[in-house]
């Protein structure tokens, strides 16, 4: 049975109540680590000293995609973590590290090979771009046209791909010794027919990022749990997990008051 946007995040709100102090460090950890990677492509590359060269933002380019592919693995044990939560099972901040435990290389490239969808969606926009400001052939207003048209077609093309591969990380998450491939074509069946909800159901969380986004991003903490928790429910209905008799876990949420924020 295929439930609704608003049944799958009744369910992720109730399953947060007592736990989103432990989602919130976790969220913190992982946004802290990016930073700091941030940093020392910054100060590894020296992309602000003067004078400025092209080389720097080369190599900045470069070692942010590298070490970007590294943070997806702790992205995945955050949503491990999730999934964890999710199904009533034991869920800590040891969930960070399953991914780096179970075959990171697979995580790490199942996100190199969406960058380079989204890299080839973008490519024909770009290349014309570029091509019509160093050499200035034909018509402003025709080569400005066409930029923006190829421009919007490979964004949309590029979202509908990444609805398309949405799941592999859930599905390598519950079955590490799963080939890369194998996950993204089981992602493609289990998204057909299912990308128009889950673009609903991503859409529907716009005004909630709005309102983390006025509270100079404070909110987002809130916002990024509530919306990790429906996804992981939006896997469990497409698979089927929801409709079968639950598994006797014990539910080891921790008391609120155990969390220091």
């Amino acid at each position: 049975m295929k439930r609704t946007s608003a049944q799958l995040k009744q369910m992720a709100k109730d399953r947060l109540i007592g736990n989103y102090g432990m989602c919130i460090a976790l969220s913190i950890i992982v946004s802290v680590i990016s930073s700091a990677v941030m940093f020392v492509c910054e100060f590894a590359t020296g992309i602000y000293r003067y004078p400025m060269t092209a080389t720097p933002y080369i190599m900045y380019f470069v070692l942010v995609i590298i070490l970007s592919l590294l943070i997806s693995v702790f992205s995945a044990g955050l949503t491990y973590y999730y999934m964890n939560l999710c199904r009533g099972r034991k869920a800590d901040i040891g969930n960070l590290l399953f991914a780096f435990k179970h075959h990171p290389d697979k995580f790490i490239l199942v996100s190199l090979l969406l960058f380079l969808l989204t890299f080839l969606c973008l490519v024909p926009g770009y290349a014309i771009m570029f091509i019509w400001l160093f050499t200035r052939t034909g018509s402003d207003l025709l080569m400005a046209f066409l930029v923006i048209v190829l421009l919007i077609v490979g964004v949309v093309i590029d979202y509908i791909l990444m609805l398309m591969f949405s799941q592999p990380f859930y599905i390598l998450l519950d079955d590490p010794t799963k080939g890369v491939i194998q996950s993204m074509k089981e992602s493609a069946q289990l998204m057909r027919g299912n990308k128009g909800r889950y673009f609903y159901i991503l859409l529907s969380f716009i005004g909630w990022m709005l309102l983390g986004a006025l509270s100079f991003g404070i909110g987002m903490l809130w916002v990024s749990a509530y919306l990790s928790a429906t996804q992981v429910y939006f896997y469990m209905d497409i698979t089927g997990e929801l409709d079968r008799p639950a598994s006797p876990v014990v539910d080891v949420r921790p008391e609120p008051q155990q969390y220091i924020y």
